[in-house]
């Protein structure tokens, strides 16, 4: 995917993140939601949230297709710095923990012998009867290199490893397989015969958080983003056997849980609000355009093309935690933190030092109403600039045990020039 990904969501409100297919719009449509509630202590008013297009057409496959059905997802935005699930690979089935990451198209597992990869199941090739591996002439796989028994060896390599700085790149390295694939819930699965991906043997490059956290990814992405099997994704694979009644797959995040639902949206899981669309302007990412941000629904007056860097547009990604955005764009935002506090205090904004604030990676202790005092941070997106999709203090400051239990805050600078990405604050 090679996007940021860090350390944040939502602490008290549930996300609800939901692919939507669409055939008005020829590159899709994106829809905006609204959150539901979550069932901790406090319940706070919902506002709207993303719902990304997951492929331009979603084909019903007829009444004999199985009905969508939700397996559970487990993680944080932090420590844990993102969302997995379990798969099931090979024959008989081998159990997979996966980071669900709709920012890449690949679908890469730990595999014996991986010293680096974090203590999990670890896929055997071995031990499945249904396991292909794949050698250097194969036309289904991108081959980075040659192992010395000539398999076809893999090389992707990802930014935001190190959850302190977006911009730092690590790899993972391994060989290509393919293999039974499917998604299990209780006695029900969802199952594809052949399905390509990569077996993690290495990780190289920097400091290592999120992949030491979460053992594999399954990336949601469209296929052709792909970089190691090239000719579908595990999703589409699914698809094209039968296994969806459409090409839709919705994911509800919570504060360390949630559940991501296959071939439809669960409506249970979200409140029945009004739905905006805003254009997918690039079929690799969920890419969208943004018209303008702002602080306490004031603007803040930056020209559009400073937020939309990536294909035209902002990534939607849910392997992203925080709130990334370019370091002019961060300069504003904290400059109108500062304006604010004439009127109300902001701790860690106000009468401290510039260069000891939030803005500059600093924690501060806060209690909940001081949390309340700060100011939402709002985008507008495309065909609905009438509406703010707003985040608050609750959303983008978080608190970290490693810094003894202080605030800091989730908000992230891709630097000079950088890049914008509506991470899991947004979702």
């Amino acid at each position: 995917k090679k996007m940021s990904r860090s350390l944040v969501a939502s602490l008290i409100v549930a996300v609800v993140l939901f692919v939507v297919a669409s055939s008005i719009v020829e590159a899709g449509s994106l829809p905006l939601i609204r959150r539901i509630p979550s069932a901790p202590t406090k319940v706070f008013t919902p506002r709207p949230t993303l719902s990304h297009l997951l492929h331009k057409n979603a084909k019903s496959l007829g009444v004999d297709a199985p009905p969508p059905f939700s397996i559970p997802v487990n993680g944080n935005v932090w420590p844990v710095g993102g969302y997995y699930t379990k798969i099931y690979v090979g024959t008989p089935f081998q159990p997979q923990l996966v980071q669900i990451d709709t920012g890449s198209a690949d679908l890469l597992i730990a595999q014996e012998g991986c010293v680096q990869c974090p203590n999990s199941t670890f896929y055997y090739p071995q031990h499945s009867r249904t396991v292909r591996r794949q050698y250097c002439n194969t036309t289904d796989f991108h081959c980075r290199s040659c192992t010395p028994q000539n398999y076809c060896a893999f090389n992707n390599t990802y930014q935001t490893c190190d959850y302190s700085d977006p911009t730092a790149a690590c790899s993972l390295l391994g060989v290509t397989y393919y293999d039974s694939f499917s998604v299990q819930h209780g006695h029900l699965q969802l199952a594809a015969p052949n399905v390509g991906f990569g077996g993690i043997t290495a990780h190289s490059g920097a400091h290592d958080d999120e992949w030491t956290n979460m053992p594999g990814v399954i990336g949601m992405a469209y296929p052709e983003l792909a970089s190691v099997w090239l000719r579908n994704t595990p999703f589409d694979a699914l698809f094209s056997a039968g296994q969806l009644r459409s090409k839709l797959f919705g994911l509800c995040l919570g504060h360390d849980r949630g559940q991501m639902s296959w071939g439809e949206i669960d409506h249970s899981l979200y409140l029945n609000h009004t739905i905006y669309y805003t254009p997918v302007v690039t079929r690799l990412w969920y890419a969208i355009e943004i018209t303008d941000m702002g602080v306490q629904g004031h603007t803040l007056g930056l020209p559009k093309p400073i937020y939309n860097k990536i294909g035209g547009g902002t990534i939607i990604d849910s392997g992203t935690n925080t709130f990334v955005v370019s370091e002019e764009i961060y300069d504003v935002i904290f400059a109108r933190f500062v304006r604010l506090c004439k009127e109300r205090n902001l701790v860690g904004v106000c009468g401290v030092k510039s260069n000891e604030t939030l803005f500059s990676g600093k924690c501060f202790d806060m209690t909940e109403e001081e949390v309340d005092q700060f100011p939402t941070v709002g985008v507008k997106f495309k065909g609905v600039e009438n509406v703010w999709l707003n985040v608050t203090g609750r959303e983008y400051l978080w608190r970290h045990a490693e810094k003894g239990n202080r605030y800091c805050l989730e908000i992230q600078s891709s630097g000079v020039e950088g890049f914008t990405i509506l991470g899991n604050v947004f979702q």
